[in-house]
């Protein structure tokens, strides 16, 4: 695998980690193809479209590693740059219909989609979640992904995963309800364990499109596109803004104020 400085204009994007800037991920086109590689783990060939994500493994890569810097990595963005819309989001399904958690690493999208399985919900995605407009509405695809059996907030609890089929189609598709962004409150004194208010198209936009996966900024065509995608969701769909305070104990209050918000009602636990 070669080293991302050592390259020229082939070099697309580099993604580092947020606390120590190591690359973990960087993109490259090359004659007509596009690459992923993780360092350590991977280079992945596609061609924008065709549905078909080749992986080189790294001579010292786990496996288990190949298939999860696929799916939480570079799925995404071949998702993308085919055409579609891909949010950092977690997901749930109500009454057949996906509700969207999206929120930085580390936030707890995550943790809500898995506790609200213990409700009921079945869980829609865990960290992508595609989406396209589709007869008037927007609509959310299904991805493959690998969802962890037990959160830590509910030892001995396992969590089913909902509809993730290998190889989703557009039949599989699912509208979508409403989108939450998560953000830790910033009031240390607040004696409120959550604060969850509805946005405005014009407030959405930008909270939105922050969360949004992107696999080049030099692609002027496709950026306008994907600016066009993500101003007829905010126009369409619900977004609401939750702030919540850290902390486990406070999970049932920031679930109840999320159902409650837009109606949520789950089938019998599985």
């Amino acid at each position: 695998m070669p080293e991302p400085r050592a390259l020229d204009e082939s070099v697309l994007g580099v993604w580092r980690d947020l606390q120590d800037g190591a690359v973990f991920a960087w993109a490259q086109s090359k004659g007509g193809e596009r690459w992923m590689h993780l360092p350590g783990v991977a280079s992945y060939r596609f061609r924008p479209g065709d549905g078909v994500v080749t992986a080189i493994p790294d001579p010292s890569a786990v496996p288990e590693h190949v298939v999860s810097g696929y799916e939480r990595t570079v799925l995404p963005m071949a998702v993308q740059s085919g055409g579609r819309e891909v949010l950092h989001a977690s997901g749930v399904l109500s009454a057949g219909e996906v509700v969207a958690f999206c929120a930085v690493s580390g936030t707890g999208k995550s943790t809500i989609a898995r506790e609200l399985a213990l409700r009921g919900y079945a869980v829609w995605a865990d960290d992508a979640l595609a989406f396209e407009e589709e007869d008037g509405s927007v609509a959310a695809l299904p991805l493959p992904f690998q969802l962890p059996l037990r959160p830590r907030s509910s030892p001995g609890q396992e969590v089913a995963a909902g509809p993730t089929p290998e190889t989703p189609t557009p039949e599989a598709s699912a509208p979508v309800r409403a989108v939450f962004t998560l953000e830790r409150a910033q009031a240390p004194g607040s004696e409120d364990a959550v604060d969850v208010r509805r946005l405005s198209p014009a407030e959405a936009f930008p909270t939105v499109l922050a969360h949004a996966y992107c696999y080049s900024l030099d692609d002027v065509e496709r950026n306008r596109r994907m600016i066009d995608n993500y101003l007829e969701l905010c126009a369409r769909v619900p977004i609401f803004r939750v702030s919540l305070r850290t902390g486990l104990e406070h999970l049932p209050s920031v679930l109840d104020a999320v159902e409650q918000a837009v109606g949520m009602a789950s089938g019998p636990p599985r």
